[in-house]
């Protein structure tokens, strides 16, 4: 397995998204995350507010991760915050991090291309924003015609 690097001056050193990006195997897998957990104050259990973007080596831990480790390889060499966040983890398990952080997130260029997310009709991200904005206009639409039913009903029983 591929650890941390060892002790030193450069394994503080800040890693760029090209550097990140060759850490995806089960081998030797790298996350970023949007801010760092830093340790809890003296008589607080949660940890303090986060700072930054760092780089984490969790290779070592991706056979114990709870959800599997294939679920770190997919977001593997690249950004993982939103699903880190979106799984909602433990104030212990933001503790850990401590342990397999190499450093800070120097930011940079993907030389990967962006991946299109695939939605169930198969239309790829593109389709998000107009599902967007149906979630936004139908429920609009179906007060406008409820409206529109109730103001002609007293119309309707005028004329009969």
């Amino acid at each position: 397995m591929c650890r941390s690097p060892a002790p030193g001056p450069h394994r503080w050193l800040p890693r760029p998204q090209a550097e990140c990006e060759k850490h995806t195997s089960a081998q030797d897998c790298w996350l970023i995350l949007a801010g760092k957990a830093r340790r809890p104050a003296l008589g607080r259990s949660r940890p303090r507010a986060l700072t930054g973007s760092q780089v984490y080596n969790v290779t070592e831990y991706l056979d114990e991760h709870p959800g599997g480790g294939e679920v770190m390889l997919s977001v593997a060499g690249k950004d993982a915050t939103e699903d880190f966040e979106d799984v909602g983890h433990s104030n212990h398990a933001r503790s850990m991090l401590a342990k397999y952080e190499l450093g800070a997130f120097a930011g940079g260029e993907s030389a990967r291309p962006a991946r299109k997310t695939v939605v169930a009709d198969g239309s790829g991200s593109g389709g998000a924003g107009l599902a967007k904005l149906l979630q936004l206009l139908l429920p609009l639409l179906v007060i406008a015609l409820a409206l529109a039913a109730y103001a002609l009903k007293p119309a309707a029983e005028a004329a009969a």
